[in-house]
């Protein structure tokens, strides 16, 4: 005798639903960085960089705040992210871009001209649940208008607890 319709929804869907739960509970993102902008301190020197929320798991939107000081003026720039691709951009427009389907980033354009003084800025991070467990390196790059490393920041993601 065959399986109704509505019998194997009401069978599949809690095993659907198990295992998205399995996927998501119990993973974990841990994240580090570091500035690596230039050493004669040429540009920005990022003093800061503070996550919401600050224990995110696969599927939560990550919110990065950096802070930091600048000597030099931005008129106008490119920056470059890499994480898996190299994705370059105009600095002052801002962009969002989806590296692989596995994570939507979105970068707020710089309000050009960036005075000297203290800076900041946002990024925003949405690591798919999907994302396997594995080390994401990423590293964003805005060059001045002179073609210089105006500010460099490294990230690293750990993704870690897959059943």
């Amino acid at each position: 005798v065959g399986i109704g319709k509505f019998e194997m929804l009401t069978t599949t869907l809690p095993l659907l639903l198990l295992v998205v739960v399995c996927t998501v509970h119990g993973r974990k993102i841990s994240i580090s960085w570091k500035n690596c902008g230039p050493e004669d301190y040429r540009g920005v020197n990022i003093t800061s960089l503070k996550w919401t929320p600050s224990n995110p798991l696969p599927g939560d939107h990550i919110t990065f705040t950096g802070k930091g000081d600048s000597n030099v003026k931005l008129m106008s720039g490119k920056s470059s992210l890499r994480v898996f691709l190299n994705h370059t951009f105009d600095a002052c427009k801002g962009t969002s871009f989806s590296p692989l389907s596995l994570a939507d980033i979105k970068v707020p354009k710089l309000k050009c001209p960036v005075p000297v003084g203290s800076v900041s800025n946002e990024l925003s991070v949405y690591l798919k649940p999907h994302v396997p467990d594995t080390t994401i390196n990423g590293l964003l790059e805005t060059y001045d208008q002179t073609g210089e490393v105006w500010m460099c920041v490294e990230l690293k993601f750990h993704i870690m607890g897959l059943p």
